[in-house]
C-alpha cells in the first residue's frame, strides 16, 4: 500500500463510484482496514456497494474491518463545517480504533462535497494542506470529488489542492504525480480553448513580463495567475478561468491517462 494522500475525481453518473467500491472490496479481501466517509446515508451506500461488488459488505462492518460514517455528520456540526484540526482529530480517532483492532494497513476515503455544497473552496484548500502529502505509517488517504464539484473550484483552488496531494488517481488505480509542466500545460489548454488557438502564448508572455509570474510562481502562488487573468480580461475573466478549471478536471478525472 502506497502511503499517499491522493485525489480521485469520479464521473457524475450513478456508477461513477464503482471503481472505488471495487478497490475497497479487493483490499477488504486482503485483510486491510478501511474508513469510508465519502458519502451520506450509509444504508444506501451499503446497498450500492453490495450491488457493485457482490460481496457481503455488512460482514466486514460487523468484523470491524470497514468503518462507514455519514459524511454530513462527520464534516459538519449544527450545519457548519468543522475546522481542519477538528476533522484531523476525528480521522485520527477512527484510524487508532482500526489499529487497536489489529489492522496495520489502512485506506481512508473522504469527500469534498460538504465543503463545496456550502461554497467553502478556500476552507477546503486549507484543510487539504493540513492533511499532508505522504504519511509515516501504512496509510493511504483518498479525497473524492465528483467532476461537477471539482469544476466549481477556481484554477487557484485546484492548483492548491494538487499541491496538497501526492498524486491523482486514475483507471486501474494508477497514480499520476503532477509536475510543474503538466500544470502549466493544463492552463495552456484552457486558455486556448477559451480564447482561440495559440492565445496562451501571448497571455504567458504578458504575465511573465508585466506581472513577473513565471512557471514556478504559477504553482507555488496560483492566486497571482488568477489575479493577472482577472486584470487582463476583467468582466470576461470568469469564463476564461472556468475553461482552465474544466481542463484541469478533464486531466484529473478517473478515466484520464496517468503514469503508473
Amino acid at each position: 500500500m502506497r502511503q499517499y494522500h491522493s485525489v480521485c475525481v469520479f464521473k457524475d453518473s450513478e456508477g461513477g463510484r464503482a471503481p472505488l467500491y471495487a478497490r475497497m472490496a479487493k483490499l477488504l479481501s486482503e485483510g486491510r482496514g478501511i474508513i469510508y466517509v465519502a458519502e451520506s446515508d450509509v444504508g444506501s451506500v451499503v446497498n450500492r456497494m453490495v450491488r457493485a461488488t457482490g460481496i457481503e459488505i455488512e460482514s466486514y462492518v460487523e468484523a470491524g474491518a470497514l468503518v462507514m460514517v455519514d459524511s454530513n455528520s462527520f464534516y459538519s456540526s449544527d450545519g457548519k463545517i468543522l475546522g481542519g484540526q477538528e476533522l484531523l482529530d476525528k480521522w485520527h480517532s477512527y484510524i487508532l480504533k482500526l489499529k487497536e483492532n489489529g489492522f496495520e494497513k489502512i485506506l481512508v476515503m473522504g469527500t469534498a462535497e460538504p465543503f463545496l455544497r456550502e461554497n467553502h473552496g478556500d476552507e477546503l484548500s486549507k484543510y487539504e494542506q493540513m492533511v499532508g502529502k505522504t504519511f509515516a505509517m501504512p496509510l493511504e488517504a483518498v479525497c473524492c470529488y465528483s467532476q461537477k464539484e471539482a469544476t466549481s473550484l477556481s484554477p487557484a483552488q485546484i492548483i492548491s489542492i494538487l499541491n496538497s496531494h501526492e498524486c491523482t488517481l486514475h483507471e486501474g488505480w494508477r497514480y499520476r504525480h503532477w509536475r510543474t509542466e503538466e500544470i502549466v500545460n493544463a492552463i495552456t489548454e484552457g486558455l486556448d480553448r477559451s480564447l482561440g488557438p495559440n492565445a496562451s502564448e501571448l497571455i504567458f508572455n504578458t504575465i511573465t513580463h508585466v506581472y513577473k509570474i513565471d512557471n514556478s510562481s504559477i504553482v507555488s502562488q496560483p492566486e497571482r495567475l488568477e489575479n493577472a487573468i482577472q486584470r487582463l480580461f476583467r468582466d470576461s475573466s470568469g469564463s476564461v478561468l472556468k475553461e482552465i478549471s474544466k481542463e484541469f478536471v478533464i486531466e484529473m478525472a478517473w478515466s484520464s491517462r496517468a503514469a503508473a
